[in-house]
């Protein structure tokens, strides 16, 4: 194989150990490369172009004293885009990668590639065209999130490899804690989250942090949260794990009433509900998933249509809406602020988590 020049780490991550990738160039050809698991990534935008010189002259990476590395791969994560990587084996042969669901990506060990390039040499038309070819949806993937068979409203257009047990118990939890913390019998600082109450005695009122984060005013505040908590939820637990999402959730929702303590003009109001942890959530998700378009449902005289838009508009709305009710409306008894310090929390830690590769 050339010989091969190594460059600086990408802010970019390896789909099956999430290393940080390193760019190596053979040959003028310039490519994404993980030390840790010896594997290559290729973009979908750019694998025609770069493997199309690598069939014409794939001398250039074989190497014929490579051994044989045998993996057993299972769906990763696109360095790219975070959706899911599926595992696939090319052309009824041995050679194992991943492929993006979306956008095509592909990556594959460095025993995969020498052994490819060594048949693409014998016979090039027959190998290299199905690396280029889109896969289509595993049957073992959900479809998209959707709400329209439970309030018909909106959607994403982006797969899970997992069922999302820990959203859903976080759900159940919700349900549970509405009927339990009725706020209109409880609604005092002994039960929920006082500002007043907790900066002047924290270690009493501790409790209330978690009691308000599960509690709910009506059905409509309790559906709203669980609506958003699932929509965008169980991407997030579906990137980083069951384990680590609840105690992010848990994490955010701490991190935004105390920062709603601080800065409400109100703090002798109680507060309740999970949209503060499920604001962090939300910033999550964007930094994940900043390419992901939202599907709007709508109807119009009472025929149904739908329009997509990004998710950055989606959220922008969102943002734009919590600053006009937070500071212009400056509603009492809502914590306006909880939400933004929530978002905003919540794509600080998740850019943290990243850089530390704890994903």
């Amino acid at each position: 194989m050339a010989e091969e020049e190594k460059g600086n780490y990408y802010d970019m991550q390896c789909a099956v150990c999430d290393s940080r990738l390193v760019q190596q160039s053979f040959n003028d050809i310039s490519v994404e490369y993980c030390e840790n698991c010896s594997g290559y990534w290729f973009d979908g935008d750019e694998i025609t172009s770069v493997l199309d010189r690598l069939i014409k002259n794939p001398d250039l990476w074989i190497s014929h004293s490579q051994q044989k590395i045998e993996r057993n791969l299972e769906c990763g994560y696109c360095p790219k885009c975070n959706q899911i990587a599926k595992p696939l084996t090319l052309y009824k042969k041995n050679y194992s990668f991943l492929k993006c669901v979306r956008c095509n990506g592909i990556w594959i060990d460095k025993s995969n590639l020498n052994s490819l390039l060594i048949d693409m040499k014998k016979n090039k038309s027959a190998l290299g065209k199905y690396l280029f070819l889109p896969h289509k949806q595993p049957e073992y993937i959900q479809g998209e999130d959707s709400f329209e068979s439970y309030v018909g409203w909106v959607d994403d257009e982006n797969p899970v490899n997992r069922i999302p047990f820990s959203t859903i118990l976080l759900i159940i939890l919700n349900l549970i804690g509405f009927f339990i913390w009725d706020p209109i019998i409880t609604f005092n600082k002994e039960i929920l989250f006082t500002p007043s109450a907790f900066l002047s005695n924290p270690l009493t009122y501790w409790s209330t942090i978690f009691v308000s984060m599960f509690a709910h005013a009506n059905l409509g505040h309790l559906a709203g949260n669980m609506i958003f908590l699932y929509l965008f939820g169980d991407n997030v637990e579906d990137r980083i794990g069951h384990y680590k999402y609840l105690f992010l959730y848990l994490l955010l929702g701490i991190l935004s009433s105390l920062g709603y303590a601080y800065l409400t003009p109100h703090p002798n109001i109680p507060t309740l509900g999970a949209s503060g942890a499920v604001s962090g959530i939300l910033g999550c998700y964007f930094l994940l998933y900043p390419n992901v378009n939202m599907k709007i449902h709508k109807s119009f005289f009472g025929i149904p249509y739908s329009i997509n838009v990004p998710i950055w508009m989606y959220l922008g709305v969102w943002f734009l809406g919590q600053q006009l009710f937070g500071i212009a409306a400056n509603v009492p008894g809502i914590a306006w602020h909880a939400h933004l310090i929530g978002f905003f929390g919540g794509y600080l830690v998740m850019y943290l988590m990243r850089k530390l590769n704890f994903l």
